[in-house]
């Protein structure tokens, strides 16, 4: 898993890319994250190129948000590959964060994935 920061005007933007969560890139990943301060105002996380997600990078994630909103900030995640985005539906945590189509900006509501059909 790679990881990058950027500001794009008032807005913090942590992008996350790779498939391979190990123990090294969960431990940078916990230092961008509680480096982030409470007083953010608007988050935005872009996981357009992050191809798997497990609990622990969903724990994290989760845990920003909550201390960023329970400041009065925002956060948004944009643009989730299909898996993460079934994840994210799975868990709720679309319940607590926006989603958006990078495209469009518009929040995703629908849902449409290509699951295998299930054998009998």
């Amino acid at each position: 898993m790679h990881i990058e920061e950027s500001c794009s005007g008032e807005t913090l933007v942590i992008s996350l890319s790779g498939s391979e969560i190990g123990t090294r890139e969960l431990s940078k990943a916990k230092d961008i994250f509680d480096s982030v301060p409470a007083e953010c105002s608007s988050l935005r996380l872009d996981l357009s190129q992050l191809s798997y997600i497990n609990s622990s990078l969903l724990s994290l994630i989760v845990g920003t948000c909550r201390r960023i909103t329970g400041n009065g900030g925002e956060v948004c995640i944009h643009n989730p590959t299909s898996f993460v985005r079934r994840i994210l539906h799975i868990t709720n945590i679309e319940d607590i964060v926006g989603i958006f189509d990078g495209e469009s900006g518009k929040i995703k509501t629908s849902l449409v994935y290509d699951l295998p059909p299930v054998k009998e």
